[in-house]
């Protein structure tokens, strides 16, 4: 008999009371952080007390009727603990959609009044709704992209089904309603360099900004993503077999990351020409900076910024009088340049570090020349050999077929048997 507090699941921040009192036993959700924790401790002392009285009934401890949390509190407490818990892109990605999107719409309705009709007109407004204007993003008079919508609708979702885990609601209005909305997420379109843009690009790039020239053609010819580059060492450069071992990236914060974006190391190939420069790119840089961890670096010696990176990237797209397109499409131009070779769809998985093969037929397959076009070819043989006379003959069949035609005298109709007179209308001069 008696109350105890407990933080369930571990390190969570989320606190308990758990109430045993004559055989039976009753928990109740207090809250998330510190207080969470002051509202457990309050409402055990009320309650200890409460059951040392003779007529003690646990059954009319919780009758009395409690003010709902409103969707703000939760998620701003919410926050808190993904913070803690979750990647910084995560944290930041949530914290975006609820301080711009969802608080402003439904911050101040109560949790167990958010019906299922406030869900479906929420979703909805957002695909008429105009960028808003914030310091990470500027307003530009579009519309919202569906991918957007996307993950505005993950954030509130993921907030109603903790409501749910935390005992605050009993139904989550935003399940079930993607079918109604049709909220699929729309793959954005790759924009790759073809084959002749990218010697192009390049020689601009040493021409104007040669300091950029190994960065952008690791970029090109490796297919590394940004964060990837940017945390490169030296020490995962192997000349002697040619490889590149990519084992971390860059997170939100600039801050590094020890695991890729699929959370596995992988071995990309080096050709001979990114191999030789990328050798005269360190000894370069032993001369100027001394001893380096980091393979590209800024007129500091420290780690390279993405952001700087991009800038550079677009001025000299422009110089060399190309579309301007992302950073990140450079590495498509590289997978597209592979299959164009006819490198194979395995191959291309390994080197692009995608976390299954089906990503790359999805993103790639359709650069694949040719790829499906000997099974149209298919149909055209089955339907030869079972409806001959539907179709024209092959070619060797027509040759066989053919014979030359020898004339022993005048053709038919012809106004005389003599062979050495013919029908002038019907032979003209011959040459």
């Amino acid at each position: 008999m008696g109350v105890k507090i407990h933080e369930y699941p571990k390190s969570s921040s989320k606190y308990w009371l758990y109430i045993h009192h004559k055989g039976k036993r009753k928990k109740k959700y207090c809250g998330l952080g510190k207080q969470g924790k002051k509202t457990a401790q309050e409402a055990a002392k009320q309650i200890s007390v409460l059951l040392k009285l003779p007529d003690a009934d646990l059954s009319k401890l919780y009758k009395q009727e409690e003010k709902a949390m409103t969707l703000k509190e939760y998620a701003e407490k919410l926050l808190i603990v993904i913070k803690k818990t979750r990647e910084i892109s995560t944290y930041v990605s949530h914290r975006d959609n609820v301080e711009n999107h969802i608080l402003p719409a439904l911050g101040n309705k109560p949790l167990n009044e958010i019906s299922k009709q406030d869900a479906k007109s929420f979703i909805l407004s957002k695909f008429d709704e105009k960028k808003i204007t914030s310091k990470y993003k500027k307003d530009d008079g579009k519309t919202l992209r569906a991918s957007t919508v996307h993950n505005i609708f993950r954030t509130v979702r993921y907030i109603m089904n903790c409501a749910i885990e935390d005992d605050l609601i009993q139904k989550n209005p935003f399940e079930k309603i993607g079918r109604l909305i049709s909220l699929k997420k729309t793959k954005d379109n790759i924009n790759p360099l073809d084959k002749y843009d990218v010697p192009l690009f390049l020689y601009k790039v040493k021409e104007e900004k040669p300091e950029w020239y190994a960065f952008f053609l690791t970029a090109v010819r490796a297919g590394l993503r940004l964060g990837e580059l940017t945390c490169l060492k030296l020490d995962d450069l192997d000349f002697v077999n040619r490889f590149i071992l990519v084992r971390r990236t860059e997170r939100k914060d600039r801050t590094v990351k020890d695991t890729t974006k699929t959370g596995k190391t992988r071995r990309v190939d080096m050709s001979i020409e990114l191999t030789e420069t990328l050798k005269s790119h360190k000894f370069d840089m032993e001369l100027q900076y001394g001893s380096v961890d980091w393979v590209f670096v800024n007129s500091s010696g420290n780690r390279i910024d993405g952001s700087k990176a991009r800038i550079v990237f677009k001025e000299c797209l422009k110089s060399a009088g190309l579309r301007v397109i992302r950073l990140h499409d450079l590495r498509h131009s590289y997978a597209s340049l592979l299959i164009q070779n006819g490198a194979s769809l395995a191959y291309i998985k390994e080197q692009m570090g995608h976390s299954s093969i089906q990503t790359t037929v999805d993103v790639y397959g359709h650069l694949v020349p040719g790829a499906n076009r000997h099974e149209v070819d298919k149909i055209d043989e089955i339907l030869a050999e079972n409806a001959p006379y539907t179709h024209p003959p092959k070619k060797e069949e027509l040759q066989e077929t053919l014979q030359p035609i020898v004339f022993n005298g005048a053709p038919r109709r012809s106004r005389t048997p003599n062979l050495l007179i013919r029908s002038q209308t019907l032979y003209p001069i011959e040459l």
